[in-house]
């Protein structure tokens, strides 16, 4: 029954890890940043003690927005 709470509720961050080919630490030191814009990786929502991130917008994030450069992601150039 958790997957399927899972699978409503939106992505874990071990799928969300595994599909942007990150790791854990990454996205959780991600979702501490509530500046990122629309070229951003997208942000999770608090779900009791876990975070879940939209399974479309981080298959959107995937496809159209993963192109700009680490100097972007990092100092926002």
């Amino acid at each position: 029954m958790s997957k399927q709470i899972e699978a409503q509720d939106g992505w874990p961050i071990g799928k969300v890890a595994e599909f942007l080919n990150l790791s854990k630490s990454t996205l959780y030191i991600w979702s501490c940043y509530d500046r990122w814009g629309g070229k951003y990786p997208p942000a999770p929502k608090r779900i009791g003690r876990r975070l879940v991130w939209d399974p479309r917008e981080v298959i959107d994030y995937r496809n159209n927005k993963c192109a700009i450069t680490r100097k972007e992601l990092v100092y926002g150039e």
